[in-house]
């Protein structure tokens, strides 16, 4: 064998080498890439679950605010909901708002679609409410009722679980 053969030969070899070293790599990055598309699918579907999860708490959550506010302070939802700036019923709507974003994870953009208001409204009722603490003793009052309330419904709430809890034992 000439130099000359040698040489090709040792850079066909070393060729051979690099392109399978080439090769391995390549698989193992699209192995990771698969397993990374997998792991951003499972993501995606558990997020999905909790997404679904938080709608429903928050729903609930509305619910038993709206429960509240309305039984304690004597205003319809309708009126809740409607144009009027009664003051009786803007308060109902500040505290309602207040208790709702308090006590789940919903937007003020959701929140405003629930009581017919934009996200500002929202936003501005929760304002109106953090202001009260320092100086609108009325409006205080009639949170802390509705609290009260919220507190009784929930308690109710649990009471009937472990009641249907002892009975399925």
């Amino acid at each position: 064998m000439t130099e000359s053969q040698i040489q090709y030969a040792l850079q066909e070899a070393t060729m051979n080498q690099i392109s399978k070293e080439v090769s391995r790599r390549i698989n193992n990055i699209e192995k990771s890439l698969t397993t990374a598309k997998e792991i951003q699918e499972q993501l995606r579907l558990v997020t999905a679950q909790y997404e679904k999860r938080d709608r429903l708490f928050a729903d609930k959550v509305f619910e038993k605010c709206k429960k509240a506010v309305c039984n304690s302070l004597g205003i319809s939802f309708e009126k809740i909901k409607s144009n009027t700036r009664e003051k009786e019923v803007v308060e109902a709507r500040h505290i309602l708002v207040y208790l709702v974003r308090a006590n789940s994870t919903i937007t003020s953009k959701e929140m405003g679609a629930l009581i017919n208001r934009d996200h500002a409204t929202v936003l501005n009722s929760e304002k109106v409410i953090s202001a009260a603490f320092v100086g609108n003793k009325q409006l205080l009052v009639k949170l802390r009722i509705c609290e009260e309330s919220l507190d009784e419904i929930n308690q109710i709430e649990e009471s009937l679980k472990n009641i249907n809890e002892e009975k399925n034992l």
